[in-house]
């Protein structure tokens, strides 16, 4: 129950330093709220705050150790993601993010096809057209 805890703490202090440090030194607010940059960020900087507190309150169970295979598999998709976000500009948003996906759902066996088609197409073609065209901020 304390390792919960302990978590939702740090949530809440991630989510208190995106709000009044991380999001205002990095993203430019034009006054605005529904075209404003810093909206998806400060919505998740309060989802983690207001997460954090519930997970403070309600604890759980004791955190067991996953097998080490599982914090193998995390670096992968962390390295991957870092990779992928170095690749954006050269190739392209919609490139990186396609074949991100392929390797993702390929490390998860996921062989559902209606659930492959729609995360390796639907949900990174969403996105781009989502900043593209519903909020104008264009992707690389």
């Amino acid at each position: 129950m304390l390792g919960r805890r302990v978590v939702g703490i740090g949530s809440v202090g991630l989510g208190v330093f995106l709000l009044l440090v991380g999001i205002p030194m990095n993203v430019t607010s034009n006054g605005t709220i529904i075209m404003n940059p810093a909206l998806f960020p400060m919505v998740a900087a309060w989802l983690m705050i207001g997460l954090g507190a519930i997970q403070i309150i309600v604890g759980g169970p004791e955190l067991a150790m996953p097998p080490l295979s599982e914090p193998v598999r995390f670096a992968i998709v962390a390295g991957l993601t870092v990779g992928a976000a170095m690749l954006f500009e050269p190739l392209g948003y919609l490139v990186v993010a396609i074949g991100l996906m392929v390797v993702v759902i390929a490390m998860i066996y996921e062989r559902r096809p209606l659930w492959v088609a729609t995360t390796v197409l639907a949900v990174p073609v969403g996105i781009w057209l989502f900043f593209e065209y519903l909020i104008e901020r264009p992707l690389p």
